[in-house]
């Protein structure tokens, strides 16, 4: 890797990643899974993830703060180095009432990942650090609670990033691989019978951990709307 410190990135103005209920996967840091790019690892990845927060819609009319909770689990195959099909499984908790009791249902989706470009930062300039942008969509289903009935609910989900990334050198004991602070624009688009969302589109914002080339650890922050926010957690693996 490259060295001992990790330096500000201070030109950045956006970091990025995934949002509001649904969402596009994490990204990587290796180089041979981008369009222009370098070497690495095996075509298979996997992770988990759990998110959680608060989504504006109206609902019958009437303007509700509905809550969501997602745990899933994902697996994506490289069918070329910079694209990544993923298919997720998981639950999903979203009361429409905002009563706060709903209960988990299954939820299934599939989607794909590119990695678009991976540009080292060099000497004499100010940072020597590792920009990457990436694109991501995400289709999936599930179900919602609305008066104790479930029903069917429906999310696209869009997202492009912009991560820079700082690497490390030295003893693994003490630090990891790297760190990426990440972010950019989301788009959302959920479809359930009675309810309209106030805002289709919003801003992912958060901090990734490289532990490894294998491993990297995740938090971020969604905004989607003034009275709209989340939290995701996530860890993303090379297997």
């Amino acid at each position: 890797m490259k060295r001992s410190y990790l330096s500000a990135p201070v030109c950045l103005l956006t970091a990025s990643l995934i949002s509001a209920m649904a969402a596009p996967i994490g990204n990587v840091s290796a180089g041979r899974r981008y369009l222009i790019a370098a070497q690495d690892l095996t075509p298979w990845t996997a992770g988990l993830f759990v998110r959680s927060g608060e989504r504006e819609a109206q609902v019958s009319g009437w303007d509700r703060t509905f809550d969501y909770t997602r745990l899933a689990f994902y697996i994506g195959y490289d069918v070329f180095t910079w694209i990544t099909p993923y298919v997720l499984i998981g639950a999903n908790n979203t009361d429409l009432d905002g009563t706060g009791e709903g209960e988990f249902k299954p939820e299934w989706g599939f989607g794909m990942r590119l990695n678009l470009l991976h540009h080292d930062i060099m000497d004499p300039t100010l940072f020597e650090d590792t920009i990457l942008v990436n694109a991501s969509w995400q289709y999936s289903v599930s179900q919602a609670m609305r008066k104790g009935d479930e029903q069917e609910m429906h999310e696209l989900c869009a997202v492009l990033t912009l991560s820079v990334l700082n690497e490390f050198s030295g003893s693994k004991l003490y630090l990891p691989e790297g760190m990426a602070l990440f972010g950019g624009p989301i788009f959302s688009l959920v479809d359930t019978s009675g309810a309209d969302m106030k805002e289709d589109y919003g801003l992912v914002a958060g901090l990734e951990v490289y532990y490894t080339k294998r491993i990297s650890f995740y938090i971020a922050g969604e905004l989607m709307g003034k009275d709209s926010a989340g939290v995701m957690v996530g860890i993303n693996l090379s297997l």
